[in-house]
């Protein structure tokens, strides 16, 4: 991984807001250093075919990540929009989290600027007044993300960027899927901050045959077991072919979570193997992050609520999804100017005792209700596994179709645009659901086996900026 030591601050300390040292709200960057977004529309897919013979490694159930997924672009650099679903370049969305209503928030409410920071008294209204000097920053090349498989830019990051390493070469194994770091993250005005994930096999080791879900996400100090927020969610690659170099690099955009990615701060990876040194199926996977801050002028603050961030079970019974995704009310601020939910699912379970051969290799819709309006169908389905560039490389099964990832790939997040569906300053009602293409209920035949269940990311993003 590339270090440097080098930080740069904003020319003008941005201004922060002291809150509870038990919460993310405890150093929250009121004038500075946010993130802003624009989103690309989706390519349609198509219809899905179910088919696997294997035990699939990103199915075998684990202990859950606390947070959801990853999300990094305008409108999200990994993210489709809603309309027809499918996967395609997102774009980046920018945020500035705040507490959430259900008690799992990450940051306060931005609040106006007020008196002079330096507590000097302002000057009289009627005194002519000079415009501030714009602050100066270094002709940094913005980064680039390029979706849907986000592979790492190639050579040296450009001067003036700071890198902060988070994992350097950690294992997870069986006994180790949960690795945290504690770090210090830099204070200032960014345009831009990526976050790179490598993965490979253990020094000396046999890298894992299967592949496993994965995420890297920001603890939530007040209550570490979650749901904490996650920043990336990736399945690794199955063990690559004889004579190849397992590797894997994924580059995605973190800006919106701007307001919380600085001063200390615990960054977890998780991921879900079952094996170890000496197993049968391989030693386990080795992981290296860091995040790479672009020194420039902050995007526009975003608000961030996590709503859900959890395993869902599917077709258990009937209204066994329902049961798991209550709706959750959220207070839109009266100065929104645009909110977008944010969904990053990837589904999981197979085999013969499963209808459809869910939850993995079948289509499975995602719907979001707000208040009484239509609900919104989401197609997550990804029939573009055999594009990705390291799927030759891979052994197993890297190229069917899966609903909501491909083994070897960031999970990409979907952006659903609700701006008209709520009202600023009321009170809106989020309500989630999972169904099949044709609208009716999945329900499970013989729920004996490995049953059906999603991986669930959903995050509502408040712009408070200009329209």
């Amino acid at each position: 991984m590339r270090r440097t030591t080098k930080f740069l601050g904003c020319q003008s300390p941005p201004r922060r807001r002291a809150l509870d040292a038990a919460s993310f709200g405890l150093l929250m960057v009121i004038a500075g250093c946010d993130g802003t977004s624009e989103s690309d529309d989706p390519t349609p897919v198509s219809e899905p075919s179910s088919t696997s013979d294997e035990v699939h490694s990103a199915d075998v159930m684990g202990p859950a990540p606390s947070g959801g997924g990853p999300s990094t672009t305008t409108p999200s650099t990994q993210r489709p929009s809603s309309e027809p679903a499918g996967p395609s370049v997102p774009s980046r969305i920018e945020s500035t989290p705040v507490p959430s209503v259900d008690g799992t928030g990450f940051g306060p409410t931005p609040q106006s600027a007020g008196p002079s920071p330096s507590g000097e008294p302002l000057k009289d209204a009627g005194a002519p007044r000079q415009p501030p000097s714009p602050e100066v920053f270094p002709d940094v090349p913005d980064p680039v993300f390029e979706g849907p498989w986000f592979p790492c830019p190639q050579g040296d990051y450009p001067e003036h960027v700071v890198v902060v390493e988070t994992h350097d070469a950690v294992v997870h194994t069986i006994d180790s899927t949960m690795i945290d770091a504690e770090v210090e993250l830099p204070s200032g005005s960014f345009k831009a901050i990526a976050l790179r994930v490598e993965h490979e096999c253990p020094s000396g080791g046999v890298c894992d045959l299967y592949d496993r879900r994965a995420v890297v996400e920001l603890v939530d100090p007040a209550d570490p077991d979650g749901p904490n927020l996650g920043l990336m969610r990736y399945v690794t690659t199955y063990r690559f072919v004889e004579g190849q170099t397992n590797y894997m690099c994924s580059w995605t955009d973190v800006t919106q979570y701007a307001a919380l990615l600085s001063g200390k701060r615990t960054i977890r990876s998780w991921l879900d193997t079952v094996v170890g040194p000496g197993h049968e199926l391989g030693d386990g996977w080795q992981v290296s992050a860091e995040l790479v801050f672009y020194p420039g002028p902050a995007p526009d603050p975003v608000q961030v609520e996590e709503l859900y961030g959890k395993f869902i079970d599917i077709g258990a019974e009937p209204g066994s999804v329902d049961q798991q995704t209550q709706p959750i009310a959220v207070d839109i601020p009266s100065d929104a100017t645009k909110v977008v939910a944010q969904l990053t699912i990837s589904g999981h379970g197979w085999g013969p005792e499963n209808t459809d051969n869910c939850a993995e290799f079948c289509r499975l819709d995602q719907t979001i209700r707000v208040n009484d309006a239509e609900p919104h169908v989401v197609n997550t389905f990804r029939d573009d596994c055999a594009s990705n560039p390291l799927a030759p490389l891979q052994q197993r099964n890297p190229t069917g179709a899966r609903n909501g990832w491909c083994p070897g790939a960031v999970v990409l997040a979907h952006d659903i645009d609700i701006t008209d569906e709520v009202r600023p300053g009321m009170p809106a009602t989020i309500d989630f659901g999972i169904q099949r293409p044709d609208g009716t209920e999945y329900l499970d035949a013989d729920p004996t086996g490995y049953n059906p269940n999603e991986l669930v990311s959903l995050q509502l993003l408040i712009s408070r900026g200009a329209r």
